[in-house]
C-alpha cells in the first residue's frame, strides 16, 4: 500500500470506473452513465491507485445541505465504494474513507452515507468516524379492497418535487437535496418503474422492487398517510408496499451513518433520500 496514492478521478478513468462498478454492484451501464452525467467522476470520484492500477474508488457527492433551526451546513454523501476483488483486504477503501473524513472536516461539511448492509455500519464507524446512526421505520402496508382514496396524484419533475419537499419539511431538521441529486433520483426511480409524485398536500417517491412497492419517501399530512399509500398501490397496481419513515420515535431501522456534529438538532434529522 505504500506505493499507492489517493487522487481525484480523471476523465480517462471513466471506462475503468464503469467496469469496476458493473463488476462490484451489477448495475447496468445505463444506470452508471446516468450517475456519471449528474456527478462526473472528474468532480465527484476519488481513486486509490498504484501506477496505472485502480486499487479502490468511491464518490463524494456534494450539494446537499443540512437545514435546521434556520441555519444550514454543507453535506457530503459517500456513495458506491468499490474495490477490485484482487485488491481487497489491503486497506485501500479504508484509506479513502479516512481521506473523505479529513476533507469534510476541513470544509466544515457533514459526512454521511447509507451503508449497503448492516455489517458495514461498524466499518464506516471505524474508518470514517461515522459513529452516529440515523434511524427510521419500514412499515409493510397491504392494498385494502374496500379503500376508496381520493387524493390528487401526478408525476412531477425533480425541481418541482424539491419545492414540494421543502414545503413539507420546513419545520423539520432535514437534508435538503440538490438539483443534481434529485435529477439522478428521478432517473433511478424511472429505471425501477417508479416516479416522483405530487400526492395530496405533499409528495412521494415510489419504486417497484420484485413486485413490491418501495415508498422511499412519503411527505404528506398525517391524516392523509393511509389514503396516500392506498393511492400509490392503486397507481402502480400492486398489493404490498414498504413505506419508509425516517426520524420518528420508536424507530429501529438504521438508515444513515454519519459523523457526529454540533450543534445537533433537538429533533431527529430526516435524512431524506438515499441512492439505493
Amino acid at each position: 500500500m505504500a506505493d499507492s496514492v489517493i487522487r481525484r478521478a480523471a476523465e480517462a478513468d471513466r471506462s475503468a470506473l464503469q467496469a469496476l462498478w458493473e463488476t462490484v454492484f451489477g448495475d447496468p451501464p445505463e444506470l452508471i452513465q446516468a450517475f456519471f452525467a449528474h456527478f462526473p467522476p472528474e468532480a465527484s470520484g476519488w481513486i486509490v491507485s498504484r501506477g496505472e492500477e485502480l486499487c479502490s474508488a468511491a464518490y463524494l457527492l456534494t450539494g446537499n445541505r443540512l437545514v435546521s433551526g434556520g441555519h444550514s451546513r454543507p453535506c457530503a454523501y459517500v456513495y458506491a465504494v468499490a474495490t477490485p476483488e484482487p485488491e481487497r483486504g489491503h486497506g485501500y477503501a479504508s484509506r479513502l474513507m479516512r481521506h473523505f473524513a479529513q476533507m469534510a472536516d476541513a470544509q466544515g461539511a457533514l459526512l454521511y452515507t447509507r451503508p449497503a448492509e448492516p455489517g458495514l455500519y461498524a466499518w464506516y464507524r471505524d474508518v470514517m468516524g461515522a459513529s452516529a446512526t440515523g434511524t427510521g421505520r419500514e412499515a409493510v402496508v397491504h392494498r385494502a379492497a374496500l379503500a376508496h382514496p381520493d387524493l390528487a396524484l401526478r408525476s412531477v419533475h425533480p425541481l418541482e418535487y424539491g419545492r414540494l419537499r421543502e414545503l413539507r419539511l420546513a419545520h423539520t431538521p432535514h437534508v435538503a437535496l440538490s438539483g443534481a441529486f434529485l435529477a439522478l433520483q428521478a432517473e433511478y426511480s424511472h429505471a425501477a418503474d417508479g416516479a416522483l409524485l405530487a400526492l395530496g398536500d405533499g409528495c412521494a417517491i415510489a419504486e417497484v422492487e420484485e413486485g413490491t412497492l418501495l415508498v422511499k419517501e412519503l411527505l404528506v399530512p398525517e391524516l392523509q398517510r393511509p389514503d396516500a399509500v392506498q393511492m400509490l398501490l392503486r397507481r402502480f397496481d400492486l398489493d404490498t408496499a414498504i413505506v419508509r419513515r425516517p426520524g420518528r420515535s420508536g424507530a429501529a431501522v438504521p438508515f444513515a451513518a454519519f459523523r457526529p456534529f454540533t450543534p445537533e438538532p433537538e429533533d431527529a434529522v430526516n435524512w431524506g433520500l438515499f441512492l439505493d
